[in-house]
């Protein structure tokens, strides 16, 4: 069991939120391990699905939400960023 907070493992997709303009953290990610992601993204999106990820059928994601500043308790597969 992992005791490490999620913002520093390798598979800690961050998402981000437009204010004004500017890109700031939404305070929260995706676990690219356990989320599917769509195969084909709007241009508009302008995110890139994390390499070796899983996908989904259709358009439609499905997020499995991780907070980078909480630990997941029983979570194996932490890796942490070099």
């Amino acid at each position: 069991m992992s005791k490490n907070k999620c913002g520093n493992c390798v598979h800690f997709d961050e998402q981000f939120r437009n204010l004004n303009g500017m890109q700031r953290s939404a305070g929260y990610g995706w676990c690219a391990l356990k989320s599917k992601y769509p195969r084909q993204t709007e241009a508009h999106q302008g995110f890139a699905s994390p390499p070796d990820c899983e996908y989904t059928e259709g358009n439609l994601a499905e997020p499995y939400i991780v907070y980078g500043d909480k630990v997941h308790i029983g979570c194996l597969t932490f890796l942490a960023k070099p």
